[in-house]
């Protein structure tokens, strides 16, 4: 449907020059921010940092291929760190230190970096006594009077970066989606680049904006809509630790931001427990961005109307970059928008392409595609087909406009008929005591699938109310057979549903009940 537009892409450019060019263009520009210090690096101060990590790697014997791990959770120095590696020419291997000490130490065995950089205020350390034979550890700790890493505090500066090619590996970004161990999605400098103008474009960056980022830099999510994309528009970057309810609006009041970035989750809570603020009177504050999961419709008209502001819903994924998003003033609510530039976006079923209006697979491709997978130590597998990347999402094209149906692994087939999760999930937060919603499949000897969604509630109400509710919006024979009322639904530190998690909460409810 879509192919990648040669004219409208800009050519191909690397780190190290970026961020050279911003640091002479805009020397003194704060490039990130701490949101709640207020401390922050400037463009010429990254350069500097940038240079003495340099030299510090260089010292280390870090080379070409080199994997470097940085373990943190968010910071201004993870952020300059990110960078340095990359712009040096080696591979970046960002840890999230909350993920666990299991998968700490398999995320480590599998990247097998040359060096680690911890930060020296962590309890990680003890999880990292003892590295194998020919792994550096570095620690660093906050940017204030000294340099943050004492190691290159005493090292001079150099220039000197590695002579790499745009389609050699730059990252390696774990995901564990919604169930399993985490895996390892390894990128190029190339993709890294696209992902990073993908990024600007879709919010149309200016170096006078500042965008709020709260998400974990070790998902390339906000690696390519925050950190390189204000590196390519000479934007500036506030940085939260985590998300907050009750100082997110402060934060965009506090340093004018004028895109915020959030997810479903955020949003939701915002409107579980809502905050004094108005877009009205901050209207620097341009837009909200959603993506990572969906957003039901109700729930985004509910945040627009009460706060004020608009929300621009976008789509990506870990092996294909930023895909597609609503842009301001060209947004067509229930949709994530249309293709970004750079993507070779269509609809298929089995193999082939199928005409605008057609519900099929989504299937993409393009420059910011990934190349493939670390899936053990020492071993990487690349991706099939760079340009043909099959999310595993349904999806019909209209008017140019992508709609996201559903996960083709979680439809459910009732008796032979498929049964989209999400319009049952859309049709049950319609109701106005429901948070959030999720359906699943379970096994049925009748149907071979039954179909059973799992609430939170905002309010008291019953099951009945919610079933009669849920029958005067969708088909019968889409009903939910049951309706489950939880506390809080399960979710990834990705703001995903773990919905084998509500699969077993399920089973294990039906096997109390048989055993009483």
């Amino acid at each position: 449907m879509t192919t990648v537009a040669e004219g409208l892409l800009p050519d191909y450019e690397t780190l190290a020059s970026v961020v050279e060019r911003r640091a002479a263009e805009r020397p003194d520009q704060a490039w990130v921010v701490d949101a709640d210090s207020g401390r922050e690096f400037t463009f010429a101060e990254l350069l500097d940092a940038c240079r003495r990590i340099a030299a510090l790697l260089e010292q280390h014997g870090v080379g070409p291929g080199d994997r470097v791990a940085v373990l943190s959770e968010n910071s201004l120095e993870e952020a300059v760190l990110h960078v340095a590696v990359m712009r040096y020419g080696v591979v970046l291997c960002p840890v999230n230190t909350t993920v666990g000490e299991k998968n700490l130490e398999h995320v480590l065995a599998t990247v097998a970096p040359r060096l680690v950089f911890v930060n020296a205020g962590h309890t990680v350390h003890e999880q990292l006594a003892a590295l194998p034979d020919g792994v550096s550890r570095v620690e660093y700790g906050a940017h204030d009077d000294a340099f943050f890493v004492p190691d290159a505090a005493g090292l001079a500066p150099t220039d000197r970066v590695l002579d790499v090619d745009r389609r050699d590996r730059s990252l390696v970004i774990f995901t564990s989606g919604t169930t399993g161990t985490p895996k390892g999605v390894v990128h190029t400098f190339e993709s890294y680049f696209y992902m990073g103008w993908a990024g600007a474009e879709l919010n149309d960056l200016r170096p006078d904006d500042r965008i709020l980022e709260f998400r974990a830099l070790t998902w390339l999510s906000p690696q390519g809509l925050s950190l390189a994309a204000t590196l390519l528009a000479g934007a500036t970057l506030v940085l939260a630790r985590t998300f907050s309810r009750s100082r997110y609006f402060a934060w965009v009041v506090d340093h004018r931001i004028t895109v915020a970035v959030s997810v479903p989750t955020a949003i939701n809570m915002l409107l579980a427990e809502p905050v004094e603020f108005s877009g009205a009177d901050h209207p620097h504050l341009r837009h909200l961005t959603s993506s990572t999961a969906a957003l039901s419709l109700e729930r985004q008209l509910e945040f627009e109307a009460r706060y004020g502001v608009e929300i621009l819903t976008m789509y990506g994924m870990s092996e294909a970059g930023w895909m597609a998003g609503n842009r301001a003033g060209h947004r067509r609510l229930g949709t994530v928008g249309f293709p970004t530039a750079s993507q070779r976006l269509r609809i298929e079923v089995e193999g082939r392409a199928v005409p605008p209006g057609s519900e099929g697979e989504i299937v993409t491709g393009g420059p910011q595609a990934a190349w493939g997978y670390v899936v053990r130590p020492g071993v990487e597998e690349p991706l099939e087909d760079r340009e043909a990347i099959h999310t595993g999402d349904l999806g019909v094209v209209e008017d140019g406009y992508l709609t996201i149906v559903g996960r083709a692994k979680d439809i459910i087939i009732r008796g032979g008929v498929n049964i989209a999760p999400a319009e049952i999930n859309e049709a049950l937060c319609k109701h106005p005591a429901i948070r959030d919603a999720a359906t699943v499949g379970v096994l049925d000897p009748i149907y071979g699938e039954e179909v059973v969604s799992f609430v939170s509630l905002r309010e008291p109400t019953s099951a009945a109310d919610l079933l009669k509710h849920c029958a005067s919006v969708v088909s019968a024979y889409k009903l939910p057979r049951e309706i489950v009322v939880v506390e809080d639904l399960p979710y990834t530190d990705r703001g995903k549903v773990r919905l084998d998690d509500l699969r077993t909460l399920y089973s294990e409810r039906q096997s109390e009940e048989v055993s009483t």
